[in-house]
């Protein structure tokens, strides 16, 4: 391969001093994708606060598919989804299937010792896996959170105890089925019952598997009506240049950081919402700051303060504890503005639909 010059070398080390910009202010247009979309604006509009369900993963996969399909998908159903196929991809590699069940019982401490609740995944896998559904459900067919409530992830866990406790002798069979009704009628989804095929099935399914086929019984939209899609990830450049070969070498890799980022640019344009996994302490800091990985959607773009940034609608609730002094949050839409520099320095990679 032949080397660049010394003279082109030393020509970026101004640059390097002043610091990166990997978006230029000519390249970072004004854009907001609800401005023009009712649709989009109401449903990002919604008060949404995950809480400690990990279901941020779900919240961006219901963000692609609303602006998509141009119906507001429910949350719930992208995380049952995501979680049955999961479930089914890994129930006999312990390994793997105890990544998601670990996170699990970091949160909760469920009497079901032998749980199959899920946590935690990737808008990428959530999305292939509502594919393989060939259904779609309303918000308003299966909230996920009510009145401040996870009510989704709330249900969930009352189903999963309940097995356990069946499993375990505390109950019979009659006295676990007996409790069924209760455990449903605690989800407004289901206030108005559910097929007594379904919801009796619960001690003779897998948790996840059971679930899912409960959150279809409320999806009304055949997903073959819609049309079809591909889900395209982008991993973030900078974990596959490695730190260890430093900024000089970032920057004559410009081709892959351009992809990223015309990746975000190209789809805001076309109206569309990203999904973003980052490190939460890249924007965020405090003693309870998750210092894993977050998912958020890019909704907005605008140039200020000499960088260009992008607006990421969160699912953390109203309201700006947490965020770093010097990252820009919006309280009463629960978003907040990332840096094109925040961006390459705490992500882990972008997911579309294309």
């Amino acid at each position: 391969m032949k080397l660049a010059p010394l003279s082109f070398l030393i020509s970026f080390i101004p640059a390097l001093a002043m610091g990166q910009h990997y978006v230029t202010k000519e390249e970072c247009t004004d854009i907001d994708i609800t401005e023009k979309n009712p649709i989009l604006k109401e449903h990002f509009a919604k008060k949404r606060d995950q809480q400690n369900s990990f279901l941020c993963f779900a919240y961006t996969g219901a963000d692609l598919l609303t602006a998509e399909l141009g119906i507001s998908v429910s949350t719930a159903q992208v995380a049952a989804a995501h979680n049955k196929a999961i479930f089914e991809k890994y129930k006999d590699n312990k390994n793997k299937l105890d990544v998601y069940l670990k996170t699990n019982k970091g949160v909760f401490s469920s009497s079901n010792e032998n749980s199959e609740m899920l946590k935690g995944g990737w808008t990428s896998d959530a999305l292939e896996a509502v594919k393989s559904e060939k259904k779609i459900c309303k918000d308003t067919e299966l909230p996920t959170d009510l009145n401040g409530a996870i009510q989704f992830d709330n249900f969930v866990f009352d189903l999963d105890n309940l097995r356990g406790q069946q499993q375990s002798g505390e109950l019979t069979i009659e006295q676990a089925c007996a409790k069924i009704p209760q455990i449903f009628n605690s989800y407004a989804a289901f206030e108005d019952g559910v097929l007594p095929e379904i919801a009796w099935s619960l001690f003779t399914k897998d948790l996840n598997s059971y679930v899912s086929n409960v959150v279809r019984s409320k999806c009304r939209i055949r997903y073959n009506d819609l049309g079809d899609f591909k889900v395209k990830t982008v991993a973030n450049p900078k974990s596959s240049i490695g730190n260890s070969k430093g900024e000089m070498f970032e920057l004559l890799d410009k081709e892959r950081v351009d992809l990223y980022f015309n990746s975000i640019g190209d789809n805001l344009k076309k109206g569309k919402p990203l999904s973003l996994s980052y490190i939460y302490s890249t924007v965020a800091e405090g003693r309870n700051v998750n210092q894993g990985a977050h998912a958020s959607t890019i909704i907005a773009r605008k140039w200020g303060n000499g960088r260009c940034h992008y607006k990421i609608k969160n699912s953390l609730g109203k309201g700006c504890r947490g965020y770093k002094k010097n990252i820009e949050c919006i309280p009463e839409e629960g978003s907040f503005w990332m840096s094109d520099k925040e961006i390459y320095d705490g992500s882990i990679n972008l997911t579309y639909i294309d």
